[in-house]
């Protein structure tokens, strides 16, 4: 510092500049799925006590996950609602997907709820595809469906949530343990256990634990295994317009 008055500077490196390029979009980045598929997962589960649920329900292949190769729908009840409103909802659902030419499965959310699968021939808009036919059954069942998302609006209704069919959601995998007081299991099921829960009004018949799920699974097979195909296949789809 000399005497007197003066000043300090600050000095800075001198950095070359450049050019800023901005990082790429959501749509435009690369990415990558994680499909674990284990037939023991249910009974190393039930050893280890866990039993949070498992979001792992992969609608596209690992490496190209926004080309799926099934379109899902979360039918939701508000109570009072139940499974057996949800099943209704599920049979009002399944002949319009059968109209594309695709031939759904269905699972027990291992809650309150179902979810309705159905494995793609060919890639399509399935967001838009799955709205369109949420907007049908809500039309067809008025009386058990409501259009709306806000739980408020619920209150002993069944919402078709179609934005499940988003990349960026999860819906939980067959077969997943559920964090509720009693172990319930994700339980793929055939449709006639769908009608008579419907018809007899008994909600009990879709509810699972561990033990029951394998010995389903060694009696009957995997349910799901159709969803668990990666290979399109053509079934004389009805793309629709």
């Amino acid at each position: 510092m000399l005497a007197g008055r003066g000043r300090q500077e600050e000095r800075r490196p001198r950095v070359a500049e450049e050019p800023f390029e901005p990082p790429a979009t959501l749509a435009e980045r690369p990415l990558a799925q994680i499909l674990v598929a284990e037939r023991e997962q249910v009974e190393g589960d039930e050893r280890g006590g866990r039993l949070g649920p498992e979001p792992l329900d992969p609608r596209g292949r690992g490496m190209q996950p926004r080309e799926p190769t099934q379109i899902v729908f979360d039918l939701d009840p508000g109570p009072p609602a139940g499974l057996v409103e949800a099943a209704r909802v599920a049979l009002a659902l399944r002949p319009l997907l059968g109209e594309l030419g695709l031939d759904p499965c269905v699972k027990t959310s291992g809650s309150l709820g179902l979810h309705v699968h159905a494995q793609l021939p060919e890639p399509t808009e399935t967001k838009r595809l799955a709205r369109k036919l949420a907007g049908r059954v809500a039309t067809l069942v008025p009386d058990l469906v409501v259009r709306e998302v806000r739980r408020a609006a619920r209150p002993g209704k069944v919402y078709v949530d179609w934005l499940q069919n988003d990349p960026a959601r999860q819906t939980v995998a067959p077969y997943s343990l559920r964090g509720l007081p009693r172990p319930v299991v994700a339980t793929p099921v055939r449709w006639d256990e769908v009608e008579a829960a419907a018809e007899e009004e008994r909600p009990e018949l879709l509810f699972f634990t561990p033990a029951d799920v394998l010995e389903r699974v060694e009696r009957d097979g995997d349910l799901f295994a159709l969803m668990r195909m990666t290979g399109r296949h053509s079934r004389g789809f009805a793309k629709p317009p």
